[in-house]
């Protein structure tokens, strides 16, 4: 079976969800449900709090423009142990936090550029229970790491497998050049339970995974199946177990299993690198345009349908399905604490 797509027309849907913080680290499971629900509306430049999937008292913070508490493209989100809200604020090349919704205790890190405190295009987010940052700089091609928004202990690591267009190496766009924030194929960065750092190498269609932010003991998950270009557009055949025609996020549940999702919308999980288990959680019929893991254990993967199916499994592996409609809908990520 095959499906076809004009990779440049889609929009960015990244959702992530979770106690756990950034696409997908999963943390423990929850007592209660989450006391909100977060937000990235990027149509808008906003952040955007609720306090239920119904929408019950939303307040967002933000809105595009040179003014002191405005965004420009923001992508990815993240909320901590203590409830502060952080954002990449990708158009101004910036990681932002917050104390709330209001934007009390407004502090940021980030311009232009390439060197240390610089970004380019930052696109995701992944706060530790120490407080190290972890951040994908698209356009640097680097993962970055540091202890505090201060950038103490600045690091970082060069991934030239980071590509915006499959098979193809990404235009490098100028400063004010948001455009690449609408390509459907933005990457991410997750970290595991032991510190380990994932991300999909979408020029090489596979996943790689290092033990820090030096690079030590590199693993990769699977192998490439390429797509055919036709008529303007990709035609991306069936992906057989152990194949990846371009890897577009990540995600990791409480056992630190790995989500990837695969345009033209497969969703796979594996219990590790070795691609144990290797089990199709959602075919590209539908198809899945982003996903969240929620408290370790729930599922939220929005298909094509414009619905986000919540799949919720015990540590049993009892699982249970609902739909959801969501409140918003042009999200770029989403966040439960």
């Amino acid at each position: 079976m095959q499906r076809r797509f004009r990779l440049s027309g889609l929009f960015a849907l990244c959702v992530v969800a979770s106690t756990y913080g950034q696409v997908a680290r999963a943390q423990s499971v929850p007592a209660s449900p989450p006391q909100h629900y977060y937000f990235v509306d990027g149509t808008n430049s906003r952040l955007v709090q609720m306090d239920d999937t119904a929408g019950k008292n939303t307040v967002a913070l933000g809105g595009s423009g040179p003014q002191a508490h405005r965004f420009s493209h923001p992508t990815r989100l993240f909320v901590d142990a203590q409830k502060r809200i952080y954002l990449c604020d990708s158009g101004k090349h910036r990681i932002v936090r917050v104390d709330d919704i209001t934007g009390r205790g407004w502090t940021e890190i980030g311009d232009w550029g390439s060197g240390e405190k610089q970004f380019k295009f930052p696109v995701s987010i992944h706060v530790d229970a120490n407080g190290r940052i972890t951040v994908l700089d698209l356009v640097n091609t680097r993962i970055v790491q540091m202890d505090a928004m201060t950038g103490k202990n600045w690091r970082t690591l060069d991934i030239p497998g980071i590509d915006l267009h499959s098979g193809e190496p990404h235009a490098v766009p100028g400063k004010n050049d948001s455009k690449i924030m609408d390509a459907a194929e933005i990457p991410n960065v997750v970290v595991d339970t032991q510190g380990r750092l994932y991300y999909p190498d979408q020029k090489f269609s596979c996943i790689r995974r290092f033990d820090d932010i030096s690079g030590k003991n590199p693993a990769t998950l699977g192998t490439p199946r390429a797509a055919v270009m036709q008529n303007g557009g990709y035609i991306y055949p069936t992906m057989a177990k152990g194949e990846f025609t371009f890897p577009q996020m990540l995600g990791l549940d409480a056992q630190d299993r790995i989500y990837v999702l695969n345009v033209p919308g497969y969703l796979v999980r594996v219990d590790d690198m070795t691609g144990k288990n290797w089990t199709y959680l959602y075919s590209f019929a539908p198809g899945i345009i982003n996903f969240s893991i929620v408290g370790g254990n729930t599922l939220y993967a929005k298909s094509w349908e414009n619905f986000t199916h919540i799949r919720t499994e015990t540590p049993e592996g009892k699982t249970s399905s609902t739909k959801w409609k969501p409140p918003l809908n042009w999200i770029v990520d989403m966040c439960a604490r």
